[in-house]
């Protein structure tokens, strides 16, 4: 579901020493996000229909509705 790129890139940001982490400006350079950089993305249409899809396959909201402890 995810490249290679994107799940290195996401490890990296997530790794667990703080001193062994990249700082913003290494990860910037990251070359996943450079690929995609200068690409034109709809970010607002790409949740959308992320959200689309999780409503499609969430259970109807009668069944989540009960009280929160």
């Amino acid at each position: 579901m995810f490249s290679p790129q994107c799940i290195n890139f996401i490890n990296t940001c997530l790794t667990k020493e703080d001193k062994q982490r990249p700082k913003y400006n290494k990860l910037l350079e990251d070359p996943f996000i450079k690929r995609y950089e200068m690409e034109n993305v709809d970010v607002a249409t790409y949740v959308c229909s992320i959200h689309d899809d999780i409503l499609k396959l969430s259970p109807s909201p009668s069944t989540c509705e009960q009280p929160l402890s």
